[in-house]
């Protein structure tokens, strides 16, 4: 019996994508990881609530901007001339870290209330808590059935101790192939 070949399918929980779930449980575990240590280095909340409106949408922005550059560089013009169609996917983890980080080290450098944050010691709050995010954020990628590495055959020690689930979503165009996913969420977490 052939296995369902996971190509292209999004995983749902009722009418919510899996990915967007994933992708907003791990913005808020890391909004939360970082206020608590924010809290402990008694810097204002205000502050912090104001680098989060910075940090959201410049993420986005950036992520998404990263992608279509990427896609351009690899003449994949469909996507490229809907760049706007974000809900069909495509955001770079990296153009989005360095997006927001810029626009908020800039707030924090040249704003009166910013100016009063540490910035090392802002850097070291916030840019570990990304990790656990992307942690978390990784297996929107499994939903989505992306960030998978070379073929695996049934034969093969990765084939042989990953969990069924796993290894089930990750039949994809008629072969099982690595969950990278899961080692880049597990390397992360390890990370931070």
């Amino acid at each position: 019996m052939t296995p369902k070949d996971f190509a292209g399918v999004q995983l749902k929980l009722g009418p919510i994508y899996v990915y967007s779930l994933t992708m907003m449980l791990g913005m808020l575990t890391a909004i939360l990881t970082i206020w608590y240590f924010w809290k402990r280095e008694k810097y204002p909340f205000e502050q912090l609530a104001i680098l989060i409106f910075i940090a959201l949408p410049t993420a986005l922005l950036g992520a998404r901007l990263v992608f279509i550059i990427q896609q351009a560089i690899d003449k994949q013009w469909e996507t490229v001339k809907r760049f706007w169609a974000i809900w069909e996917g495509g955001l770079s983890i990296h153009g989005g870290v360095i997006t927001a980080t810029i626009c908020c080290v800039v707030y924090l450098m040249f704003s009166k209330g910013g100016r009063k944050i540490n910035l090392r010691k802002a850097f070291t709050i916030i840019l570990p808590a990304v990790l656990i995010g992307q942690a978390i954020g990784r297996w929107g990628n499994f939903a989505n059935h992306e960030i998978y590495g070379y073929e695996m055959t049934p034969d093969s020690l990765a084939f042989k101790i990953l969990p069924e689930l796993i290894r089930k979503h990750m039949y994809i165009g008629g072969k099982y192939h690595l969950p990278l996913f899961l080692y880049e969420s597990m390397a992360n977490l390890v990370a931070y």
